[in-house]
């Protein structure tokens, strides 16, 4: 059997016991006695437990091991969770990247269980909150060659004493892969694809009777009934939207450090985004109905920009971030109304904060904005 590490670099030596014995314990020891109870010795103290206590204290562990505490920002799609990693970082925070292959693998899980009792502002009643997500890849580097494949899955749910059934609250799917070859060691040539969805339908679930129209672009004075006093309303279905993006281009990467990493991309860009069966809500509060908005379809082509940024902030690597900005010139594209390359611009920022707790567990603090003008019609964007 294995020794089991101690805080201050020892080990704990594991007996198995029969009968009282002779032979003084360890001062650092585990021992199981026959009867199946369990002693745990440091130094000079002991603590004992039953075998009934002994399983409770390992189902305890596991839970905490699973359980999150989750935080809620300000901002809409901010969030604090506690995030399980294998141990070390995740590829790319290194200095320099290994030969050959070297997959990776994250896992996410939140949960939050609130129970109220007449609490002022408050619905009485239960209400559960749980999520998980799984980010998972291989990189492959060999000489001048760099390759990074990654799959992210990001999966919430929610029921409250409200909406007595669980809703999702998130759910993206995004598979992505990047090539670089690299000119010299700080430049070089890139090529980027990714498909982004969601795998459940979307719906929008209420308490009370409700009904909903859709916004007439043709004319706005005539909403086109949906649902009418009813409790659910299909907004998307599975799969939707669905969006492919790719370019090619030249890479620079300025600057390379554990504090500070620099990155910058500059090529041609593509994207292709199926959304004309997706509904929106864009209520009006002066209403008694609900109004949805239509999205649109969306083909574009044009000048990709990229500034990005991460590493750690402190020297025991401890507290990590990642930062970047990216911009979308689509010269080429469909829009219904013709408006310009610069009011169509996409524009997407991200950004990540980590602390690392445990070697196996971090809080991860991060946050996500896209403007995408040519989603909806003209004078309607909501960002």
């Amino acid at each position: 059997m294995k020794p089991i590490a101690r805080p201050d670099g020892g080990q704990y030596s594991v007996t198995f016991r029969r009968g009282a014995g002779t032979t003084p314990p360890p001062a650092h020891s585990i021992e199981v006695t026959e009867d199946g109870n369990v002693a745990i010795r440091a130094d000079g103290k002991s603590l004992k437990m039953t075998q009934r206590d002994a399983r409770a204290l390992a189902k305890a562990i596991l839970a905490a091991l699973f359980g999150v505490i989750t935080v809620v920002g300000g901002a809409g799609d901010a969030e604090a969770q506690a995030k399980i990693v294998p141990t070390g970082d995740l590829p790319g925070a290194a200095e320099a990247d290994i030969q050959g292959w070297n997959p990776f693998l994250a896992l996410t899980s939140t949960i939050s269980l609130t129970s109220n009792s007449n609490v002022v502002g408050q619905v009485d009643g239960f209400s559960t909150l749980f999520g998980v997500g799984v980010t998972g890849g291989a990189d492959f580097v060999k000489d001048k060659h760099l390759f990074r494949g990654t799959l992210a899955i990001n999966e919430s749910f929610a029921r409250t004493p409200v909406v007595d059934e669980f809703v999702k609250t998130n759910d993206v799917v995004k598979l992505e892969g990047l090539y670089n070859y690299f000119l010299t060691k700080d430049l070089g040539v890139y090529g980027r694809a990714s498909i982004a969805t969601s795998l459940f339908p979307a719906t929008d679930v209420r308490g009370v009777e409700t009904t909903w129209v859709e916004k007439n672009q043709v004319d706005p004075t005539m909403p086109i009934p949906r649902n009418e006093n009813a409790f659910r309303q299909r907004l998307a279905g599975s799969f939707a939207p669905f969006s492919i993006e790719e370019s090619v281009g030249g890479f620079a990467d300025p600057i390379r450090g554990d504090k500070l990493n620099l990155s910058f991309r500059l090529g041609m860009g593509g994207r292709h985004t199926l959304a004309d069966s997706v509904l929106l809500i864009d209520d009006d509060g002066a209403t008694p109905e609900v109004e949805l908005l239509r999205l649109a379809n969306v083909h574009q082509l044009g000048v990709e920009a990229f500034a990005g940024t991460n590493g750690k902030l402190a020297k025991d690597g401890k507290l990590t971030y990642r930062a970047g900005l990216s911009l979308l010139l689509p010269f080429v594209n469909n829009d219904a109304s013709s408006r310009s390359a610069t009011d169509l611009m996409r524009i997407g920022f991200e950004g990540q904060l980590s602390v690392n707790i445990y070697s196996w567990m971090s809080l991860v603090y991060s946050v996500a904005v896209t403007r995408d003008p040519q989603l909806f019609p003209d004078g309607q964007e909501l960002i």
